[in-house]
């Protein structure tokens, strides 16, 4: 072990803070001044070194010099020059050693571009030099002729003569071109060379050689000789060139070659192009396509693509979203970017052109081009490499596995309306290439099912939903209003031949046949289980199983058992008994899945649907599925780093899950356990059956709170059965009512049957200013004299009760009167100013306003006045939970879907008159639990009622903005937790509590173990389905008589091979790397 040198801390030093973790990984270095002499420096240098700053160290590997170092080792000292140079006196493997050598390999993104500031000059300098020509002013290939052109393309940019550059370009006929014009380089073009493109399938060589002497060049040469070249034969250039020219020769042909437009990468060409005319020779088109050109048209041959700007542009859809005119801008504006409008305009032929090509290359990639059968339905998708499938990645015994439930399907349900799609003029004449090959259902059977079926209108049971209230909406001047979409649940991939067109809204017709759709393509005849996520199951699914017996085109398997599920962020827009029937964490099988999977992939179709919008329906349904399918390929790609990422969460996470569960056990007793145990498996049982209510086990009962009038009510009753103390309780319920109506007097509102106390008395006076108007001051002293009539009324009363006890000389304790519970319209400036009157400063006796020790008379009505203002504190929270609950329904439905000022305003108002009465209710409370906690009640109760703080009295997120980051681990504050209210000495509502709390804490812990079980599961058939694809990619091989094809088929083996072998690498990796909790591993 090496022996640290340690020393004294310097002057001027800083402190290493080092967390090392069980693999040896240095994460994390804090620099912190340490205290200095009182001779230090100036006062600013002092605060200059007073600042922290904060350094992450990148991941390192385990090093077994890190191994060794105890923790303590890092607590070391050392200077800011240490950071620089070596440490002197210490060993290599000194800690500060091995910390500085991640300083000096780590700098950030703002470090290097402060370093780039001082070089910008340098830069610029450098780039505009390279706009004048050379000093060696000849050809720099054959050194002989004066240069003429410089090749933008060219890997560093040469200058050429015609001649080199002409037969240079003889394989490179896209590059781009500049010409010297004597002051300054202008665009130029390759046809001016005189450069000719020439096919010829037999002897092109020769044809190239002898035809390129003959060309003449469009230039004129000067300076030094070639002596094997006339300089006759060189002409000026002829025809417009340069920025105002289109580029385009003159005539249509040039020397006997016709002029063809070629659209390449780089912008639009005019190229002569001779192709072979031999009697062997293939047809045009053929020539085309073997060159790498995709023509236009098929007749007279003006326009081709090469297959790079198909490419091309194919990925800048699918990964940028750009939309065909966008795309042809850009080469336009790379072909001529003063005059892009003199370029042809080629947008009409680029995107009939993609089309094509995009179907091809799918026709491809599926084996299609390796035999004579045409596509079917869902013949040109890709599906999830991961999900249970028998026959594509599970093993021929799966069925005798013991832990079935792995092999559960699961699927997310959404719809989407930002993919809609304006009506066209002309839709009979639309050419269909796809339909139902891909991801989009087949027309044909799906409109014979909407034709056949009546959407019937089912009363709503839940809360508002938009999807259920506008699914008989239209949509101006929209044939298709979105789409239904249907995916996977745990990785995301879309379901091939489910997605389905809505004609007005999401209708429930529509969803079905999507649905039916999904399960059908997707393998799930042996599944024994089917767990479906939609965002408003609870309403869908009642009567799912009557539509699909009733549905001439739908049809389940028999047996199906189907689970019904909502998102976790959708679910919290529910009514509560929501949570426990239809939220994923309760559904055995689910796994760690949100439900949430769609809305994400929506995110990234929304781009192109919007692009989509105008274009026509069937080349619409070739764009939705290639991004569709494009999506499944990059989860396909991305699976191995995907699950492995999950697994090495399963490994940290679920030590948690575990523990806490554990916990929670061992502080019940097993009676309770077996009980809880036995009540939600049997819930779980009749959930398959049908019946979702009985899952609500998952859910607090509703222990209701008992009305303070109630508690009043038993109180008068005790008194006079034991003719003891009668109207004692009338006489504090009286003086508890005075001390509410000190903070809240009641005020007729605007609406003439409602009385609510609104006005509060002390609120009500701060906000009349420094200087109230004599009006202002009439109303208050009205109020304050209507209090104090009530006063005198109750110290009557007092004294018939208590003739005994003297009030003289007594100092009663002062209510609180809340001011830390200020409103948005009170201004905390005026409390000094306006002086509170003698109403609103007078104590009134009650036990709990007694100081000292309490006279005997007075101890029976302590403990009355201890259970009223229990029920007052009960009575108060439910109004708490009540308005914040109803705030939050305002956010969520008023003010995020205000399309107007005058909406917002209109919301905003009544948010403001929840705000109110929430702070009414914590003024009430806050006088309840002062005079609960002066009457000495026990820990228990004194526990129970905490005080409240202005940050807990918030909106809940969780109902208005559910998809917030952080919503779902959000902590509820702690009256929430007291919802319902009960006796102090009555433990009923915390056995409930307690008992919920262990069923959820169980439900997470399992549902860690499963992804614990299913994570290894899935990357066995990730791997399965790579090797399945390159197995029929072996038989397509053997099927295949032609060069090309089998070439192809075999690198596609390979392919797929590779991404089995990568994949079995890194999956034994990371199981060996992490491993999860014992306690876990004992379950599995």
């Amino acid at each position: 072990m090496p022996n640290w040198k340690e020393a004294s801390p310097p002057a001027e030093s800083y402190d290493i803070t080092v967390s090392q973790t069980k693999r040896g990984q240095v994460q994390h270095l804090k620099k912190q001044r340490q205290p200095k002499s009182e001779s230090s420096g100036s006062h600013r240098n002092q605060l200059k070194k007073r600042q922290q700053a904060t350094t992450t160290l990148p991941p390192k590997e385990s090093s077994p010099i890190l191994d060794q170092i105890p923790d303590d080792a890092f607590n070391v000292y050392f200077t800011p020059d240490d950071l620089v140079g070596k440490a002197a006196n210490v060993r290599d493997d000194h800690p500060l050693n091995i910390i500085r050598s991640y300083l000096v390999h780590r700098q950030t993104s703002h470090e290097y571009m402060r370093q780039w500031l001082p070089l910008r000059r340098q830069f610029l300098d450098i780039i505009l030099e390279r706009e004048a020509p050379p000093s060696n002013i000849l050809c720099t290939k054959c050194k002989m002729r004066t240069f003429k052109i410089r090749c933008a393309d060219c890997l560093g940019n040469p200058v050429l003569c015609v001649q080199c550059c002409r037969n240079s370009h003889e394989d490179h006929p896209f590059h781009r071109i500049e010409i010297w014009s004597g002051t300054h380089f202008s665009p130029g073009w390759l046809w001016q060379t005189g450069l000719r493109f020439i096919w010829d399938m037999g002897n092109m060589d020769q044809e190239v050689e002898s035809l390129m002497s003959t060309l003449p060049s469009m230039f004129n040469d000067t300076g030094a000789q070639d002596m094997d070249e006339d300089d006759s034969d060189v002409e000026e250039p002829a025809g417009e060139y340069g920025w105002a020219g289109s580029g385009r020769p003159p005539n249509r042909d040039l020397h006997g070659a016709p002029i063809v437009v070629v659209v390449h990468t780089n912008g639009v060409h005019h190229l002569p192009i001779s192709l072979c005319s031999c009697p062997s020779a293939p047809d045009p088109i053929t020539q085309y396509l073997q060159m790498g050109f995709y023509p236009s048209t098929y007749k007279q041959i003006e326009t081709v693509f090469t297959f790079q700007v198909l490419d091309d542009y194919r990925l800048e859809n699918l990964e940028c979203q750009t939309s065909c005119h966008h795309y042809y801008s850009k080469l336009r504006r790379m072909t001529n970017s003063i005059f892009p409008t003199s370029v042809p305009d080629r947008k009409r032929e680029l995107a009939r052109a993609e089309r094509q090509w995009r179907n091809l290359k799918e026709w491809k990639w599926f084996g299609f081009g390796h035999t004579d059968a045409i596509p079917g339905d869902t013949d040109l998708a890709l599906f999830c490499p991961t999900c249970p499938q028998p026959g594509v990645n599970l093993p021929d015994n799966w069925e005798d596995d013991e832990y079935q439930w792995k092999y559960f399907r699961s699927f997310v349900v959404d719809g989407n309306f930002v993919a809609a799609h304006q009506q066209q003029l002309r839709t009979t004449d639309d050419v269909w290439i796809k339909d139902g090959e891909g991801f989009m259902t087949r027309r044909a059977p799906y409109f014979d099912h909407l034709r056949c079926t009546t959407e019937i209108r089912e009363p709503c049971t839940c809360n508002e939903h938009r999807a259920v209230l506008d699914r008989a909406k239209p949509h101006k001047g929209c044939d298709v209003t979105g789409i239904g979409a249907f995916a996977c649940l745990r990785h995301g991939c879309y379901c091939p031949g489910s997605i389905v067109d809505f004609q007005v809204g999401e209708r429930q017709m529509n969803v079905d046949y999507g649905l039916v759709q999904a399960f059908n393509n997707t393998r799930t005849d042996k599944a024994p289980k089917i767990i479906v996520v939609y965002d408003i199951n609870c309403q869908y699914s009642k009567n799912l199983r009557k539509r699909v017996e009733a549905g001439r085109y739908l049809h389940f398997r028999p047996g199906l058992n189907l689970v019904a599920g909502i998102g976790m962020f959708h679910v919290h827009g529910h009514q509560d008994v929501c949570y426990g029937r239809y939220a994923p964490r309760f559904i055995p099988g689910a796994g760690q899945s949100d439900g949430e999977v769609l809305e994400r992939l929506f995110s990234i179709l929304n781009g192109i649907s919007t692009i989509a919008r105008t274009m026509t329906l069937a080349h619409r349904t070739e764009n939705v599925d290639a991004h569709m399918g494009d999506n499944n390929f990059k989860k396909m790609i991305d699976m191995v780093p995907t699950l492995c990422k999950k697994w090495k969460n399963v490994c940290s996470s679920a030590i948690d899950a575990c523990s806490d569960f554990e916990l929670l056990s061992q502080s019940a007793t097993p009676e309770q356990t077996e009980l809880w145990t036995v009540s939600v498996q049997t819930a779980e049982r009749l959930r398959e059956e049908g019946n979702v209510e009985a899952m609500d086990i998952y859910n607090v009962k509703g222990i209701k709170v008992i009305p303070q009038t109630e508690i009043q009510a038993n109180l008068m009753q005790a008194e006079q059965e034991a003719d003891s103390g009668v109207g004692v309780t009338t006489w504090l319920v009286a003086g508890m009512k005075i001390q509410e109506a000190q903070l809240s007097i009641p005020e007729l509102t605007l609406t003439p049957t409602l009385i609510i106390y609104r006005a509060q008395l002390v609120s009500f006076i701060r906000r009349q200013g420094k200087k109230p108007s004599g009006d202002q001051r009439l109303q208050i002293n009205r109020k304050r004299q209507a209090l104090r009539r009530k006063a005198d009324e109750f110290q009557d009363s007092f004294q018939q009760l208590f003739p005994a006890v003297a009030l003289d000389g007594v100092d009663l304790r002062e209510i609180p009167y809340g001011d830390d519970v200020l409103g948005d319209d009170e201004d905390e400036a005026y409390l000094a100013t306006v002086p509170r009157g003698e109403v609103e400063k007078m104590e009134i006796f009650l036990p709990s306003t007694c100081p000292g020790e309490l006279p005997r008379q007075l101890k029976t009505a302590a403990k009355v006045e201890l259970k009223l203002r229990i029920a007052q504190a009960e009575n108060a929270l439910e109004g708490v939970r009540r308005e914040i609950g109803h705030k939050s329904f305002l956010f969520r439905n008023n003010i995020a879907l205000a399309i107007n000022k005058q909406m917002k305003t209109r919301a905003y108002s009544a948010v403001k008159a929840a705000d109110d009465e929430v702070r009414q209710f914590v003024r009430v409370y806050n006088q309840a639990r002062n005079a609960i906690l002066a009457l000495g009640c026990s820990e228990d109760i004194a526990a129970r009622y905490q005080k409240l703080l202005p940050e807990q009295l918030v909106a809940l997120k969780s109902i208005y903005e559910p998809n917030a980051r952080g919503a779902g681990t959000y902590s509820l504050p702690w009256f929430w937790m007291l919802q319902v209210g009960s006796d102090s000495d009555s433990s009923e509502y915390m056995d409930e509590l307690y008992r919920v709390n262990w069923m959820r804490a169980r439900a997470k812990m399992l549902r860690w173990e499963e992804e614990s079980i299913l994570i290894p599961s899935e990357m066995k058939w990730t791997t399965f389905f790579f090797h399945n694809r390159a197995n029929g990619w072996k038989t397509r091989e053997a099927m295949s008589h032609k060069t090309g094809h089998q070439a192809y088929a075999r690198k596609q083996v390979a392919l797929w091979t590779e991404l089995a072998e990568h994949a079995q690498t890194a999956f034994n990796s990371c199981l060996i790397r992490y491993t999860v909790p014992p306690s876990m591993e004992d379950r599995m």
